[in-house]
């Protein structure tokens, strides 16, 4: 740059020489435009020499005029070397522009972080996501409908003609709080969190009962809430992305673990597992009652293996009588013995067991 600049410097006294001889030759011959006055002399005040660069910055460098055709131009008067094009073009950085931040780079496969662990909790209390962990199913075309949906609504109003279509009664009314959700919002809902639709996982939802095709929209009587207050406890994200979660239902003790994939920016149920009640449900259907022996007293109808004399079964007598399951001395399942249904298995489900226990012990010490 700054042999450019020396250059320059001489360059300019040529310049100022031949505008010098040119002038003084216009004087003595009047030249064309025949004013008669001579240019200004470069070497005065307002007459220094202007060099643009040819830089994409188009920026202009002055250099002061010479005093004399050998003097070159004033070391002193060199722009800063920070003022030249060339110091102005940007290093190359050493962080290619391409590369993501390390925050947004792809999830990598292995344990999930305690933030990544924090993002799906505050995922799963969305109320949208919430339903698809309050109840179990090993593929989306188990989902329980109505579990799923129990606390998504619309905002419409509920008319008289849809009251009367439904058969509620205005007892009914005062008692419960119905809920409308028309049929295009459940399909939103299933497919922003499935990727199925709902005649994909529902075909037959149109004969429902709670169902009126007059408003396409589906109607819940609800008094109490089925939302699952969870802790995400660890987690694993698989190669292909998928993720494994184990959290703590916030009901009764019980340990699940739903799997998600990534479908841009939000995840797919693919399946929500109780591993307690699998357990329970496969010692269940392992258990032939017929073959086992029985003793009764005024409230319960006992079956018990005969090797060890262990209770196994416990049937409630009466209108609401409930159904008891028993492994070694623990209560697993306690339900209905009207709908018996296997879940996991709740904290508080041993409390009343041991209570079952001990009078089955007591019934059997009277017999000896």
């Amino acid at each position: 740059m700054r042999s450019f600049v020396k250059h320059a410097g001489v360059l300019a006294v040529i310049l100022a020489a031949v505008m010098l001889l040119s002038a003084c030759s216009n004087s003595v011959s009047g030249g064309s435009g025949g004013g008669g006055e001579a240019p200004a002399n470069p070497g005065t005040e307002g007459g220094g020499l202007i060099v643009e660069t040819t830089t994409e910055h188009h920026e202009q460098i002055t250099f002061a005029p010479p005093e004399s055709e050998e003097t070159e131009a004033p070391e002193e008067t060199m722009p800063p070397e920070e003022t030249s094009p060339e110091a102005t073009v940007p290093e190359e950085s050493t962080e290619s522009e391409t590369d993501p931040p390390e925050s947004d780079s792809p999830a990598q496969a292995g344990e999930l972080t305690a933030e990544e662990l924090q993002f799906f909790q505050d995922y799963f209390y969305e109320v949208e996501h919430n339903g698809f962990l309050t109840h179990m199913y090993t593929d989306i075309y188990g989902l329980d409908f109505y579990e799923v949906m129990y606390n998504l609504y619309d905002d419409d109003d509920i008319s008289e003609d849809e009251y009367n279509q439904l058969g509620v009664t205005k007892e009914e009314r005062d008692i419960y709080s119905f809920r409308k959700l028309s049929a295009s919002r459940a399909d939103e809902i299933l497919r922003n969190n499935t990727g199925a639709g709902l005649e994909d996982i529902f075909p037959d939802y149109m004969y429902a009962q709670n169902y009126l095709p007059d408003y396409n929209s589906f109607y819940t009587a609800s008094g109490d809430t089925n939302f699952r207050p969870v802790t995400c406890l660890s987690g694993t994200r698989m190669e292909d992305g998928t993720v494994e979660i184990t959290y703590d239902s916030g009901y009764g003790g019980e340990t699940w673990i739903v799997t998600l994939v990534p479908d841009g920016d939000h995840y797919l149920f693919l399946a929500n597992i109780s591993p307690s009640e699998v357990y329970n449900q496969q010692y269940y259907n392992s258990i032939d009652m017929s073959s086992l022996p029985t003793v009764s007293d005024d409230q319960f109808t006992y079956y018990y293996s005969p090797e060890e004399r262990a209770l196994i079964v416990a049937v409630e007598g009466g209108e609401y009588g409930r159904f008891f399951l028993f492994e070694n001395g623990k209560c697993l399942v306690i339900t209905s013995v009207d709908d018996i249904e296997i879940t996991g298995t709740l904290d508080y489900y041993q409390d009343i067991g041991d209570e079952v226990l001990a009078s089955f012990a007591a019934l059997m010490g009277s017999a000896d």
